[in-house]
């Protein structure tokens, strides 16, 4: 628990980015170590609030107010409508989600970890806000994102593996594919840092003898 007497303390408070993606977990950490110290100041409060936050949004949320009571419920009740209105939050990483590149082949390793990311960034999102979503509906939207070949070995394995075809599912499958190409690339750098090690270890050099030259 962080004692927000000692202002020079302020500074271990978790900081938001001003991503709305990272509100709620701001909001958890800020709530449990500032907003519930029922002996604190007001004044101290505000302070301890500024030190938190990007200049930018505290300077906006506390247009028009004090450094009072009134004027620290006041910053609050304006944090929270411009960034925890959930279904603003919901479509963010929806939105972000849907605009995910395209994907021509598994080995676009970084653009499959990204969506994946993004993916599991929707779910828990969808899951912290009580959101429910249909699987085969967000499925038959995100599949857009990939070359029609990935999608129908996907559904070749569910079959194979008696999975339903959702998205869940695509993801996890996705996942796994992902870890093979990533797992085989490792193999692959370890076998050629191998055998350039082996080349280094038998003193091979190209010769500088000239041809015909006999050595004496």
């Amino acid at each position: 628990m962080i004692d927000i007497n000692n202002l020079q303390k302020a500074s271990a408070i978790l900081k938001f980015s001003g991503d709305i993606r990272d509100f709620i977990n701001w909001r958890a950490s800020f709530l449990e170590a500032v907003h519930y110290k029922v002996n604190e100041s007001a004044a101290r409060k505000i302070t301890a609030l500024n030190s938190t936050l990007p200049s930018e949004i505290f300077v906006k949320i506390s247009r028009g107010t004090t450094y009072s009571a009134d004027g620290y419920v006041a910053r609050i009740r304006n944090l929270e409508k411009d960034f925890g209105d959930g279904s603003k939050l919901y479509n963010v990483v929806w939105r972000n989600l849907t605009k995910a590149p395209h994907i021509g082949s598994i080995k676009q390793t970084n653009n499959v970890e990204s969506f994946v990311r993004l993916f599991d960034e929707f779910v828990n999102h969808a899951k912290i806000l009580n959101i429910g979503h249909d699987d085969k509906l967000v499925y038959s939207i995100i599949t857009s994102k990939f070359d029609e070949d990935i999608v129908l070995k996907f559904q070749s394995c569910a079959r194979l593996m008696g999975i339903e075809v959702n998205a869940s599912n695509f993801r996890n499958w996705l996942d796994a594919e992902l870890q093979d190409v990533l797992s085989f690339r490792a193999g692959q750098m370890h076998l050629s840092l191998r055998g350039e090690n082996r080349y280094d270890q038998s003193g091979s050099k190209f010769s500088t003898q000239a041809p015909g030259q006999t050595i004496d």
